[in-house]
């Protein structure tokens, strides 16, 4: 059977829970380090605004699957893709982010993003065929803070810088710097989402915007993730190793006032803020979230016109 042959036949629909059984049997083996879990998929389809979408044989197969999450009226997060190993190379993950790019067209949003493994050609070809344009390289960490961490920590020096919530007129200083170094994105629940004035200034009035400048110049700002009992989620930005240390020594404290939780730290891979972050994995003091760097890929969809995929079809 020829290829074109063997993608006539695969449609595509939403994904329901009596299909997750199916999507386990295999995705699981498709990376080394592991995959999602049933209750990742069953928080995708309880929330609203995310649609999973799956690629099915004739006999129920399901080989194809794909997470579509709308993050606000402007910007959708892609996650989950994955495809059967005995399925690849039939076009399968073409047609899922085509469908999923038509999905944001019909919702009226303009952005379309998601991750990649930084050393994965095949998906970094198939992104630019599609009019997808890489937004940056970035690294993840993590550390567990239970209350004796906490408690050890209270016995060293304090810094002498200090992290105050962000204000108006540090805010007009420090957006623009983002925005001309390139790295204007916040990171919320695993998703690198639009960092304009509007969304600082929502996590200023939330008091999730943290800023620091030192006496030399130099500044860092943290900006707070997605947060819960178990975990504290935050993305640094910064022009030197110290003052990222300023707003990394901050963010752990709120996580220790939280009487311990896992901090999940995201930075550019090019900066100081990478360069420190790596360093102190090399110690042991954190560990890489991911075993590569990440890129971020983003489709304009104000300006790319893929050919329509009707929900549901074949």
């Amino acid at each position: 059977m020829t290829g074109a042959s063997r993608k006539a036949r695969i449609a595509l629909r939403d994904m329901t829970p009596q299909d997750i059984e199916g999507i386990q049997d295999w995705v699981g083996t498709t990376w080394a380090w592991g995959t999602y879990s049933p209750v990742a998929f069953d928080e995708w389809l309880a929330d609203p605004c995310s649609v999973v979408r799956v690629a099915v044989m004739p006999d129920g197969l399901m080989v194809g699957v794909q997470h579509y999450q709308r993050l606000d009226p402007y910007q959708c997060w892609l996650s989950g893709l994955r495809v059967h190993p005995d399925h690849r190379g039939e076009g399968i993950a073409t047609r899922l982010l085509k469908d999923a790019i038509e999905i944001a067209r019909h919702d009226g949003l303009k952005v379309l993003r998601y991750a990649t493994e930084a050393v994965h050609e095949a998906i970094h070809y198939l992104s630019e065929t599609i009019a997808l344009e890489p937004r940056g390289t970035w690294l993840s960490f993590e550390r567990s803070m239970d209350a004796a961490t906490c408690e050890l920590r209270r016995t060293r020096s304090a810094l002498g810088a200090v992290m105050l919530p962000l204000s108006h007129s540090d805010k007009v200083r420090a957006l623009p710097l983002l925005l001309a170094s390139g790295r204007h994105f916040y990171v919320h629940g695993w998703a690198w989402r639009t960092l304009d004035d509007a969304v600082l200034t929502s996590l200023v009035e939330r008091n999730q915007a943290f800023f620091s400048r030192s006496d030399l110049g130099g500044w860092s700002l943290s900006l707070l993730g997605s947060q819960d009992d178990s975990g504290l989620e935050a993305t640094l930005y910064g022009t030197d190793a110290a003052s990222v240390q300023t707003a990394l020594e901050h963010v752990t404290q709120i996580a220790c006032e939280s009487e311990g939780t896992t901090i999940t730290i995201h930075v550019p891979q090019h900066g100081p803020a990478a360069g420190l972050m790596v360093d102190l994995a090399r110690r042991g003091e954190w560990r890489h979230s991911v075993e590569r760097a990440l890129r971020i890929w983003e489709c304009d969809l104000t300006r790319v016109r893929p050919p329509r995929v009707r929900r549901g079809a074949a």
